[in-house]
C-alpha cells in the first residue's frame, strides 16, 4: 500500500508539474503573441510616422523648387533691366557727342561750300 501511495504521489507530482508547465507554456505563448502584436503596432506607427515625414520633406522640396524658380525669374528680370539701363545710359551719354558731330559736319559743309571744294580743282597745275 505504501508503494501504491508512493506511485500515486509521484504521478500526482508529474501531472501537476505537467499541468503547471502547460499553463506556463500557454501563458508564455500569450505573452509572445501580445508582444508581437505590440511590436507590430509600434512598427506600423513608426512606418506611418516615417511616411508622414517623407511627405513633409517632399512638400519642403517642392517649396524650395518653387522658390528657386521664382529666384531665377527675378534674377533674369533684373539682368535684363540692368542691360536696358546700360543701353539707355549709353544712348543718353552719346547724344551730346552726336549733336556736336552733326554741328561739326554742318560747319565743314559750309566751309566746303565756301571754298568750292566740290569742283575738282587742283592747287598744283599740271605740267
Amino acid at each position: 500500500m505504501k508503494s501504491y501511495f508512493a506511485a500515486m504521489l509521484a504521478l500526482a507530482f508529474l501531472v501537476a508539474s505537467y499541468a503547471y508547465a502547460e499553463e506556463t507554456t500557454n501563458e508564455r505563448l500569450i505573452r509572445v503573441e501580445e508582444s508581437i502584436k505590440s511590436l507590430d503596432q509600434r512598427l506600423s506607427q513608426r512606418i506611418d510616422d516615417t511616411n508622414q515625414k517623407i511627405e513633409y520633406l517632399r512638400d519642403d522640396i517642392s517649396n524650395l523648387r518653387a522658390g528657386i524658380t521664382s529666384l531665377n525669374q527675378t534674377l533674369f528680370f533684373f539682368f535684363f533691366a540692368i542691360l536696358a539701363i546700360i543701353i539707355w545710359d549709353r544712348r543718353t551719354a552719346l547724344q551730346p557727342l552726336k549733336n556736336d558731330i552733326s554741328a561739326i559736319k554742318e560747319k565743314l559743309k559750309v566751309i566746303w561750300d565756301h571754298f568750292r571744294f566740290d569742283k575738282k580743282t587742283t592747287i598744283i597745275p599740271s605740267a
